[in-house]
């Protein structure tokens, strides 16, 4: 089972070119997290510019090694629920980055593990779709 709700901050009341670009990166972050949760290769790969890096537990991972990864993770009947949500979004030019908060769980035959995350990516406009160029990912601070 995946739970995956993402509403995109800049998605409320677009009414400038600047909200729905602010609209159309949040949903490409949303996607991102979509396709990670689900392992959907294609979708990491069309998502991701060919430089990606994610910065991730002490460790960079290109786009081919973060699928690795999660197939891995996959294969061993790990399911995977995240929820990003709390965006704060820039955007200059063909630029953007953002930070937000990602909570959801691992689950395998011995139970859930929740996931409580920040994270940060930058994004350039390719001339069709935001890519994702780098993502940093790390453990969220108890409240």
């Amino acid at each position: 089972m995946i739970f995956l709700l993402c509403t995109p901050a800049g998605a409320q009341n677009t009414t400038s070119k600047n909200d729905l670009n602010i609209a159309a990166i949040e949903s490409s972050l949303c996607d991102f997290s979509a396709a990670l949760a689900t392992a959907d290769t294609a979708s990491l790969r069309r998502l991701t510019a060919p430089s990606f890096v994610l910065l991730e537990e002490g460790r960079t991972f290109d786009c081919e090694a973060m699928m690795v990864s999660i197939q891995q993770i996959f294969a061993a009947g790990v399911k995977m629920k995240r929820l990003p949500s709390h965006f704060h979004t820039e955007m200059r030019g063909s630029v953007a980055w953002a930070n937000y908060r990602v909570i959801g769980e691992f689950e395998n035959i011995q139970g859930k593990i929740p996931l409580a995350l920040l994270e940060a990516a930058v994004l350039e406009y390719d001339g069709r779709r935001w890519r994702l160029v780098q993502m940093t990912t790390i453990p969220a601070a108890d409240k």
